[in-house]
């Protein structure tokens, strides 16, 4: 699809990031954070195709990918949220739009800007700091405990990044084609 070659150095970081996200979903098999931990698998999976499509549409503006995006997204979560007949105040409603545009649009603008110059296999190993970052904002804002499991696959995460970008740095660094 994007025709773009895969070093060496990116599929050994990639099979150790991959083991990291196992160590994590499997340290959790058993308890109650199962499910969850599927649905964050699925969302990455999601997520994947998301720094694809962007690199794929890369040539066009990135606000208007980003409120595409977002307009299908609350396009398709509508009908199961009015199913639920959940009312907003005003304020509500301002609060949701202003957390759409500084949490969700506003990063994505700048992440599309990203993928123009660097390719798909860094883009998608450079996000994976979300699953690092989240165990320790748990930790530090609602004091829950962090498994060993997930200290593990988080370490190896980490080991996965610095042997992409220490060790096998990317041969090129991509020039934006429409600067």
């Amino acid at each position: 699809l994007l025709k773009e070659h895969i070093e060496g150095g990116a599929i050994l970081a990639m099979l150790i990031v991959l083991v990291g996200i196992l160590c994590i979903v499997a340290g959790d098999w058993a308890s109650e954070n199962f499910s969850g931990n599927l649905l964050a698998l699925a969302s990455g999976v999601c997520y994947a195709l998301v720094v694809i499509f962007f690199r794929v549409l890369r040539d066009e503006h990135p606000a208007w990918l980003v409120a595409l995006c977002l307009l299908v997204s609350s396009a398709m979560i509508a009908p199961w949220v009015l199913r639920l007949g959940i009312s907003l105040t005003g304020l509500q409603l301002f609060l949701i739009a202003t957390l759409g545009v500084v949490q969700m649009g506003t990063p994505y603008v700048i992440f599309s800007h990203a993928v123009k110059t660097v390719n798909s296999q860094e883009a998608a190993l450079l996000v994976l700091t979300e699953p690092i970052l989240n165990p320790i904002w748990v930790w530090l804002f609602w004091g829950e405990t962090v498994s060993l499991a997930t200290l593990i696959g988080c370490a190896l995460i980490v080991l996965g990044l610095l042997v992409r970008f220490l060790f096998f740095r990317p041969k090129q660094i991509l020039r934006p084609e429409n600067t």
